[in-house]
């Protein structure tokens, strides 16, 4: 006899099963001739193992987070810690570009 919670679990592992069948964004922009990417207001590293995983299959690029405000300029200091920002250093473990700007903003 199929619980209820079997039921449920259903749906999660279709989705997980699909999610595999599709091609992953990166390949997709790539096909078009762009990098997709993405920037993180976690640490990566610090998240579930999925979320990484999903990072990795769908980003060629990252995004570490840049200050506008006047207030928040740039220091030689802030610039040090980008180089050792956990982010910074997933994209780069997993051969992702670096950029410092977005085109689109949601």
């Amino acid at each position: 006899m199929i619980s209820r919670r079997d039921v449920l679990k259903l749906p999660i592992a279709t989705a997980a099963f699909a999610a595999e069948s599709f091609p992953s964004l990166r390949d997709t922009a790539a096909e078009c001739g762009l990098r997709y990417g993405s920037d993180s207001d976690v640490k990566i590293v610090d998240q579930a193992h999925a979320y990484a995983e999903l990072f990795e299959r769908h980003c060629a690029l990252f995004a570490p987070w840049l200050p506008w405000s006047p207030q928040d300029r740039m220091s030689l200091q802030r610039v040090r810690d980008y180089a050792v920002d956990p982010n910074t250093q997933f994209a780069r473990e997993h051969g992702m570009k670096l950029t410092g700007a977005h085109l689109v903003w949601h």
